[in-house]
């Protein structure tokens, strides 16, 4: 009924009774209030009126990435017998794993001390995933060093 209110917009009783959904009885005890909300709003200058700030593009992660993301973490959280809901959830995950302009929980506090440094190495490549026997286990990369004749 809201909807169909914010699209008609009803200025007077009798073009409330025709927006689908609106009871005879409800127009009878809140019609007129309705009406005048509506009224009032319509008059008031755009200045006025609240704005919203339009959200953050939400930006993009290759899925495999934060697949591989999710995976360290759920690894890590039964590590230290955190439920992982805790720790982030997808949207935050994702700020994450997109770069240090999008904030981010797992760059704060005892989330960044347990899973985020870890998470921005293997991101970088510093923290490897390997296998050992039947145990996932994650491998500090050697650091090479090239030489050149």
């Amino acid at each position: 009924f809201l909807s169909y209110c914010a699209r008609l917009k009803p200025t007077t009783i009798e073009d409330l009774e025709l927006v689908r959904g609106v009871s005879k009885k409800i127009i009878s005890k809140y019609g007129q209030h309705i009406v005048d909300i509506i009224n009032n709003v319509k008059a008031m200058k755009k200045t006025d009126l609240v704005t919203i700030d339009k959200e953050v593009n939400m930006p993009i992660v290759d899925s495999n990435i934060k697949n591989l993301a999710n995976f360290f973490l759920q690894i890590k959280a039964k590590d230290y017998e955190i439920s992982l809901k805790l720790v982030t959830d997808s949207t935050d995950l994702t700020y994450f794993l997109a770069g240090e302009k999008y904030p981010s929980k797992l760059r704060e506090s005892w989330r960044w001390d347990f899973f985020g440094k870890d998470l921005e190495r293997l991101k970088n490549g510093e923290l490897l995933i390997g296998i050992e026997g039947k145990k996932v286990t994650f491998i500090e990369k050697e650091q090479q060093v090239l030489t050149f004749n």
